[in-house]
C-alpha cells in the first residue's frame, strides 16, 4: 500500500450501486494529485467479473477502449489535476453483479498502490414502497455539464437541488418510471444536494 498521501479518490475508492435495467449508466472514480508535482500513475485490472449479456466500457483519462485492457498508464497529473476510472454500464435486462477492482499505483512501482473498486448490481423489479435509496438514480458524480436523474418509482417526485446553504437553486417533478436529463455546467464547483419527495398533487 501507499506510505506516502500522493493522490486520493473522489468520491471514494469505492462505487456501490445499484444501476438500470435495460439502460447505459456512468460511475466514474476521479483520481486527485495531492501534491504540488505532477504525478505518472497507472492502473492495473486485476479483477473483473460481470454476467454475460452484459456491456462494459472502460474509458480513462488517455482513452475510451473499444475492449476492457488489463492495465494501462495515466496521461500525467499535473497539480490540482485529476485522472479518472469510468465505467459504462448497459445490463441490457440481465440480472447479476459486476465486481471490478483496479490497483492504482506510481508507474514502475506496482507495490505502492491503492485499490479502486466497482460494485454494480441490476436486478428485474421496481420499487413500489415509500421513497427509499433505491427509488432514485443519479449519474454521473461528480457531475461537470449534464446529471441524469431516473425515478425507479411509481410516484410522481418533487425534487429540489440546493446549495451547500440550503438555497433552492432548481425544482422541477419526474414522472413515475421516466428520466430527466439536468444541466449543471453553470453551476459553481463545489457541493450540492438532491432533495426529493412524493408530491402529493399526484398521488
Amino acid at each position: 500500500m501507499l506510505t506516502a498521501q500522493t493522490f486520493s479518490f473522489d468520491p471514494g475508492g469505492e462505487i456501490v450501486d445499484q444501476v438500470n435495467f435495460d439502460e447505459y449508466s456512468v460511475h466514474q472514480i476521479d483520481i486527485l494529485n495531492e501534491t504540488s508535482d505532477t504525478l505518472q500513475l497507472s492502473w492495473k485490472l486485476v479483477e473483473k467479473t460481470f454476467p454475460e449479456g452484459w456491456e462494459v466500457t472502460l474509458c480513462d483519462n488517455v482513452a475510451c477502449y473499444g475492449s476492457l485492457p488489463n492495465s494501462n498508464d495515466f496521461y500525467p497529473i499535473f497539480d490540482d489535476n485529476y485522472g479518472f476510472i469510468k465505467l459504462t454500464v448497459n445490463p441490457f435486462q440481465v440480472a447479476g453483479t459486476m465486481e471490478f477492482v483496479f490497483l492504482i499505483f506510481p508507474t514502475g512501482n506496482q507495490n505502492d498502490y491503492e485499490e479502486m473498486r466497482f460494485s454494480l448490481t441490476a436486478g428485474g423489479t421496481t420499487s413500489t414502497t415509500a421513497p427509499g435509496s433505491e427509488s432514485i438514480n443519479l449519474w454521473p458524480n461528480p457531475a461537470s455539464e449534464v446529471l441524469y436523474i431516473k425515478n425507479n418509482d411509481n410516484s410522481t417526485f418533487r425534487v429540489n437541488l440546493t446549495n451547500v446553504t440550503g438555497q433552492t437553486l432548481q425544482s422541477f417533478h419526474i414522472q413515475p418510471q421516466r428520466q430527466k436529463e439536468i444541466p449543471v455546467e453553470h453551476l459553481g464547483n463545489g457541493m450540492y444536494f438532491l432533495k426529493y419527495f412524493a408530491d402529493e398533487k399526484f398521488l
